[in-house]
C-alpha cells in the first residue's frame, strides 16, 4: 500500500463515527505537534535573530532532550536537537503508532498519550497503557467488588463495630478504676506510715 493509500484509509478512519475519541485524538495530537514545531522555530528565531520572537519560549512543552541541546548553544548542537527529536518522533511512530495499528488498538490515542501524557494527564503512559492491556483483569476486579458490596451486610458490620467500641470503653473504664484504685491505696499507704512514724 502506497503513502497516498495510507493517508487515504487513516482519513476515512477518522470520519467514520466508530471511534470519535481517535479523531479527537488526531487532532489534539496534530495541534500539539504544531505547537511543539513553532516553538522550536521560535526558540532558534530567538537566538539568532536579537530576541524578535513570536512569544516567550520560557513555559514549553518540548522534550527536555530538545532543550539541553539548545541550551548548549553550539551551532552543532542547535543543529542536532530538531534531528534528534525528529528521530525520537520516528521512534515514537514505529514502536507505538505502528505497534497499535498492526493489533487494532487505538493508535493515534495511544500516540497522543505516549507523547503527551505526562503533561496532560499527570500519568506516566506505562500506567494507561498496562490499564488499558490488563482492562479484563481489571473489570473482573471491580466485577468482584461490586458482587462483594451487593452481599455486604451493613447492620451485621455495624454491631460488631458497635460491640469493638463497648468493649473497648468497658476495658478503659476498668483500666481508670485500677489505675484510681492503686493510686488510693498508694495514699492509704503513706499515711500509714505517717501513723505508725508518730
Amino acid at each position: 500500500m502506497g503513502f497516498k493509500e495510507q493517508v487515504l484509509e487513516q482519513k476515512r478512519e477518522l470520519e467514520s463515527e466508530k471511534k470519535p475519541y481517535e479523531t479527537a485524538s488526531f487532532l489534539i495530537l496534530v495541534l500539539l505537534l504544531g505547537y511543539q514545531w513553532f516553538t522550536i522555530f521560535n526558540m532558534y528565531l530567538e537566538k539568532w535573530a536579537n530576541n524578535n520572537t513570536f512569544f516567550n519560549t520560557a513555559l514549553i512543552n518540548l522534550p527536555n532532550f530538545v532543550e539541553r541541546f539548545y541550551n548548549q548553544g553550539s551551532a552543532i548542537g542547535n543543529l542536532l536537537g530538531p534531528l534528534v527529536y525528529i528521530g525520537y518522533l520516528g521512534l515514537i511512530f514505529i514502536f507505538v503508532w505502528w505497534y497499535c495499528k498492526k493489533r487494532g488498538h487505538a493508535k493515534w490515542t495511544w500516540t497522543l498519550i505516549v507523547l503527551f501524557s505526562p503533561n496532560i494527564f499527570l500519568i506516566p503512559p506505562l500506567v494507561l497503557y498496562a490499564t488499558y492491556a490488563f482492562r479484563v483483569y481489571l473489570y473482573r476486579f471491580v466485577k468482584a467488588i461490586i458482587e462483594d458490596f451487593k452481599v455486604y451486610d451493613l447492620q451485621a458490620d455495624l454491631i460488631e463495630v458497635e460491640q469493638a467500641e463497648a468493649e473497648k470503653e468497658e476495658r478503659r473504664e476498668r483500666l481508670k478504676n485500677e489505675k484510681e484504685q492503686a493510686k488510693a491505696e498508694k495514699v492509704e499507704e503513706v499515711e500509714q506510715e505517717e501513723v505508725e512514724e508518730e
